[in-house]
């Protein structure tokens, strides 16, 4: 029975699934695959979450050697789950803290050991011997203790020392030990993290806990998250024009500022993400010198196209690099080939005949990319010591904040050993170019002031 909205009996039902909702999730999946593969496209692979009904569904119907790749947040999610688990046990011995630590271990082992099932078992097996004390199977890829052992200190378990507790090491290595058994689908997993953001803008749309699912209204909700995910905010103004309303000041600006910054984290985050992954690199081989003697600089060559060729926005056109040779240089080139790829741009800017001006406006320095690494590394390593910290005294971003800052945790500790509370507070208010160094905030002050007076050392 459904709700006659308008009152009028044409009641226009979104309703599209009968049966139980169980089966919802694997009738939509085979739906949709069906549907890829009519328009021509072969699925033999799908990331989804250990969800074995729909897996078997689509091998029934689809295709009997379709494979799945586990999703790494669920993952992540049952391994943080195992480890609450245990948590429950040894509440004393099991913090919080040891938990991000064991989980953030595994997080990096995963990563390292894309497609190396047989690598990655080694390494998940080490992770709980490494936190008690024991370096014997430790990679020295990953552990710093057989560089300097008499000087290796833990830096993000508290107090910067090895774990302890002769029950709670056995649960952890058998907890562990099982994760390693199943490597071969902890090196292969997928992400739908795509998915799950465009989930979660939906939903704040068409939240679960209302019955829109046989809402007229539902497929504009639908629609509205969909572009929102894909063009940003601006639509909003947009929305109360159409209808002959005033957006109102503070809404432009809102949507100005999110959809600014969303662009501007697309774009400069990718770029610089590529940059930061080749000069590391290019450190680790010992070949940063040679490679500053042939290269002069980086340009960010996405920023420099919309700037000399702004009306491929107003036209639609892509501003990736196939489609501006295609339609600039009168050229395919296969994009898969790094040679060509770099050749075809080189033709693209000549055609172009981009000014030294414009070119300089978007280029940067192999030096300050340098510069950029070893900043990001110093806050890191400022950051790690407040690792112990609670998160309930301050959230992340604001101790990403004070790493930034240039402090450690031991300088609010000297704050408080000087002046106490008085010094603590100081530390972080202290004006910098009329700003304060981290924050004014009283709350946030109160709250990281009366921590830093709670620990003993």
């Amino acid at each position: 029975m459904h709700v006659d909205e308008k009152g009028d009996g044409n009641h226009d039902c979104r309703k599209n699934h009968t049966g139980r909702a169980k089966s919802m999730e694997s009738n939509l999946a085979v739906e949709m695959v069906q549907e890829q593969q009519c328009k021509g496209c072969k699925v033999s692979c799908l990331i989804m979450d250990d969800d074995t009904t729909t897996l078997a569904r689509l091998k029934q119907s689809i295709n009997s050697y379709i494979v799945k790749r586990s999703d790494r947040n669920h993952q992540r999610k049952n391994i943080v789950s195992d480890l609450y688990h245990l948590h429950e046990k040894y509440k004393g011995k099991l913090s919080t803290s040891t938990i991000s630590y064991l989980t953030k271990d595994l997080d990096y082992a995963i990563a390292q050991n894309k497609s190396r099932a047989e690598q990655l078992s080694q390494n998940i097996k080490s992770i709980i011997p490494h936190s008690f004390g024991d370096h014997s199977t430790c990679d020295l890829s990953w552990c710093n203790y057989h560089k300097d052992p008499h000087n290796y200190r833990h830096k993000s378990l508290q107090y910067c020392k090895d774990l302890n507790g002769q029950e709670i090491v056995a649960d952890l290595s058998k907890l562990f030990n099982t994760y390693a058994k199943n490597s071969d689908k902890l090196a292969n997993c997928g992400s739908s993290q795509g998915n799950e953001s465009l989930n979660q803008i939906i939903s704040s749309k068409a939240p679960k806990a209302k019955a829109f699912g046989s809402s007229e209204s539902l497929p504009f909700r639908v629609c509205v998250g969909i572009i929102q995910k894909n063009e940003g905010r601006s639509y909003i103004p947009q929305v109360y024009e159409t209808h002959k309303l005033s957006p109102g000041k503070f809404t432009l600006m809102h949507t100005a500022k999110i959809d600014k910054k969303r662009k501007h984290d697309k774009v400069n985050g990718n770029t610089a993400k590529q940059i930061l992954i080749l000069t590391k690199a290019l450190q680790n081989n010992n070949i940063m010198k040679d490679f500053e003697l042939k290269c002069g600089g980086f340009i960010d060559t996405l920023s420099l196209t919309k700037e000399l060729l702004p009306d491929r926005k107003t036209n639609k056109q892509s501003y990736n690099q196939e489609s501006l040779v295609k339609d600039i240089v009168g050229i395919n080139y296969d994009a898969q080939n790094a040679i060509g790829d770099v050749q075809s741009l080189q033709q693209l800017i000549n055609t172009l005949k981009v000014p030294p001006r414009v070119l300089e406006k978007h280029s940067f320095s192999v030096q300050y990319t340098v510069s950029m690494i070893i900043k990001l590394q110093l806050t890191k390593s400022r950051l790690d010591t407040f690792s112990n910290m609670p998160s309930t005294v301050c959230s992340k971003s604001m101790l990403n904040k004070i790493a930034r800052s240039g402090l450690r945790l031991n300088h609010p500790i000297l704050a408080r050993k000087r002046r106490g509370v008085d010094g603590v507070r100081e530390l972080l208010t202290v004006q910098n170019d009329g700003k304060p160094r981290v924050t004014k905030d009283q709350k946030i002050l109160d709250s990281i002031s009366k921590y830093i007076m709670s620990l003993k050392n």
